[in-house]
């Protein structure tokens, strides 16, 4: 972002980076700025609707509702408000729209940030009849995993193959169309599956977007051939929804059963890390499992990290590191970090959190590695209860898997509950990416913490995306701007652009930002000149033990040792 660019500029920066319709109203209704989304959203372009009356952009039974709305979004408390209009189109077309508008500062005074997203009329797919039946026609997965392990339990085995099929793309279907839309094309691909395989197949529904197919008898080459061939037939094809055509298509995994897979979990965990690559190499694509690929033997080291993660969870064989994080636009104020999690195995190293977390979120054991946290901190708190004073807030990382279990909540607020005082030194980072899958049970978890006194942060910002309705309806203190934007923004002119857009868009929202992996002091120097809030790196501080921030918060200068980053023991 340049010198001396305006808060218009760079609002409407910040807003281009998003990529969604959306507008910045000045407080009487005019519209100040238009996103090229927007524009295209009523088929026009920017010059015609910018210094509009944004009343005038809608039909005459809505203006006067949206010209209420506005008044009360301008007076009101300062949270979002939502309104259902029929906006104008050109050669007098209509559109039905949701907007969502909430107050923001600008320069000159306050501004108000419209969210605007077309609304179906609850349109019914145009499906082959038999597609919705081809659902009842799939193997339960329950009953393919007992079959999947009677083949694996017989000591003569035919060659015989696996395949996984994912929808690709099915997030951002669900999240443009809705999930009825989505589970169009699910029936689709499940009609058309048993419509081209072989019919002594079996078939089975694997989630919600994915199938299983074991091939009996079948050569690997033989399913590679299978697979291709599906690609092919499910490729540009698709149900009709609301007169749109969804093309769709398809990743297959595969992989042929050798005398090494000894247990039905290995091999479906060996089957979807070959769909994931095929998802990674663009979709429509087939991978086969290799046994020699370095992708895969990490895959299966990572497998059989299974067993030391539960010794460890059932052990407690964990320790917590802290990272502080650095305030950069005023005075240090009381100490902030996060909590960083090692696990210690049976030889006593550690080993870091790259080694164990992606094991534990596959077989759903996050949530006991959040409770350890949660636990180890709040003990930490209570011995330490005289420094606590110099403590802003000690973050905690939270995933879905913990804030989809109503059970895990329960638990969180009562833990916190026993300890009065911890509250306002918490605070709950939770990632974009499981916000947007989990709203509803966020939403919930934040609202009941919050009444504890605990913040929030929304870690990984910029690798979403999906909407600013999050930042403006949810309780979130903090924004912290991912890594991949914060690195080389000090050599690079785009990256340092980018960055200045996102940490302006936060700050439209009222939201304090927190630079993700600030790992040189040029690095900090940008950040301060762009004017983030607050930045986290190893230019700040490398992380150290949790036991060892008592001696770090009795500094005078508040700043911790640049001691060497501790080696951890990687995987590969």
């Amino acid at each position: 972002m340049k010198q001396g660019a305006s808060a218009a500029e760079r609002d409407l920066a910040a807003l281009r980076l998003v990529g969604m319709p959306a507008f910045v109203l000045e407080v009487d209704g005019r519209v100040r700025l238009a996103t090229e989304a927007a524009a295209q959203l009523l088929g026009l372009h920017c010059s015609q609707i910018e210094g509009r009356s944004f009343t005038s952009l809608h039909d005459t039974a809505s203006a006067e509702q949206v010209e209420k709305w506005l008044e009360r979004c301008v007076s009101g408390p300062g949270g979002p408000v939502e309104c259902l209009v029929q906006m104008r189109l050109p050669e007098a077309g209509r559109l039905s729209a949701r907007h969502q508008a909430c107050p923001v500062a600008g320069e000159g005074g306050q501004l108000v940030l419209v969210q605007t997203a077309r609304v179906e009329a609850a349109p019914t797919p145009v499906l082959d009849e038999s597609s919705a039946g081809a659902m009842s026609l799939l193997l339960p997965r329950s009953a393919f995993e007992r079959q999947l392990r009677a083949l694996l339990a017989d000591p003569v085995r035919s060659t015989s193959c696996l395949l996984q099929v994912d929808v690709d793309h099915f997030k951002v279907l669900t999240d443009r169309l809705g999930s009825a839309a989505g589970q169009a094309v699910v029936e689709f691909v499940a009609r058309t599956l048993i419509d081209e395989l072989p019919s002594h197949l079996v078939v089975a529904r694997g989630g919600i977007e994915t199938f299983l197919v074991f091939l009996r008898d079948t050569a690997l080459a033989d399913a590679e051939r299978i697979a291709h061939s599906f690609c092919r037939a499910i490729r540009g094809t698709g149900p009709t929804w609301n007169h749109e055509a969804l093309h769709t298509s398809v990743s297959i995994g595969i992989i042929e059963f050798q005398p090494r897979i000894t247990s039905a979990a290995e091999a479906l965990y060996a089957v979807d890390t070959a769909v994931r690559q095929a998802h990674e190499s663009g979709g429509n694509a087939v991978r086969c499992y290799q046994w020699d690929d370095s992708i895969i033997i990490r895959t299966t080291q990572a497998f059989n990290e299974l067993p030391r993660l539960q010794r460890a969870i059932n052990t407690g064989s964990f320790v917590l590191y802290f990272q502080p994080i650095r305030n950069l636009t005023g005075p240090p104020g009381p100490a902030a970090g996060e909590l960083l999690i090692r696990m210690v195995d049976e030889t006593g190293a550690l080993r870091g959190p790259g080694t164990f977390l992606p094991v534990a979120e596959r077989y759903s054991l996050t949530a006991a590695i959040d409770r350890f946290t949660l636990r180890a901190a709040l003990a930490w708190l209570a011995a330490n209860a005289r420094m606590t004073e110099r403590i802003g807030y000690i973050s905690i990382n939270l995933g879905g898997q913990t804030l989809c279990d109503p059970a895990a909540c329960d638990w969180f607020e009562k833990q916190v509950r026993a300890y009065p005082a911890s509250g306002a030194k918490l605070c709950f980072e939770i990632t974009e990416t499981a916000l947007i899958r989990n709203l509803a049970p966020v939403r919930g978890f934040l609202g009941r913490m919050a009444t504890l006194g605990c913040r929030f942060a929304l870690d990984d910002f910029g690798t979403g995306f999906s909407s600013l309705g999050y930042l403006q309806s949810l309780p979130v203190d903090f924004v912290k701007i991912d890594g991949a934007f914060v690195r080389g923004c000090d050599e690079d002119p785009r990256a340092r652009t980018l960055l200045a857009a996102i940490n302006d868009l936060c700050h439209m929202l009222g939201k304090q930002t927190i630079a993700e992996f600030a790992e040189k002091p040029e690095i900090l120097d940008v950040l301060r000149d762009i004017g983030v809030d607050c930045a986290q790196g190893f230019a700040v501080s490398h992380p150290f033990p949790l036991d060892g921030l008592p001696a770090w918060l009795l500094q005078s200068d508040g700043v911790a040792p640049q001691s060497a980053p501790i080696r951890l023991r990687s995987l590969g």
